[in-house]
């Protein structure tokens, strides 16, 4: 059982919880769908929507089903202010992954990079100039 509960963890974080994976071709209107191979097993991933959403995963093990579950679900509470560092340690994924799943989120318009990204001023002790700072404006 522990071999397929590790398989589980590292299928998911494979899958949609690493964006430097790419997604396979849809296999119906509108889903995103995962898929992952290790060994003889394989996971499967299909899920629709954003904020409300609904889905299936699936494990087979010699191409033969072994565990299934839908799952559906609404986020109660759509507004979460990390920074990509923080998102990177929350889905335990480097930077460079969150940046490429926030440009495919923003490019297949699921959100408006306008309304969720916030621009801050990070300043810094000015390295030349003694007693001076310089301030740099980040996304």
């Amino acid at each position: 059982m522990n071999k397929i509960k590790d398989f589980l963890i590292e299928a998911k974080k494979q899958t949609y919880a690493n964006n430097l994976v790419e997604r396979m071709a849809s296999t119906r209107l509108n889903s995103k769908d995962y898929e992952y191979k290790k060994d003889n097993m394989i996971y499967h991933d299909t899920y629709f929507g954003g904020t409300r959403f609904i889905g299936e995963e699936v494990v087979y093990i010699d191409n033969k089903t072994y565990w299934s579950m839908n799952y559906y679900g609404v986020t109660l509470d759509e507004t979460l202010w990390l920074s990509q560092k923080g998102m990177a340690k929350v889905f335990e994924v480097g930077i460079p992954a969150i940046s490429k799943h926030l440009k495919n989120i923003f490019e297949e318009k699921e959100l408006d990079e306008s309304m969720v990204v916030s621009k801050m001023k990070n300043t810094t002790i000015h390295g030349a100039i003694k007693g001076k700072t310089q301030t740099t404006e980040i996304k």
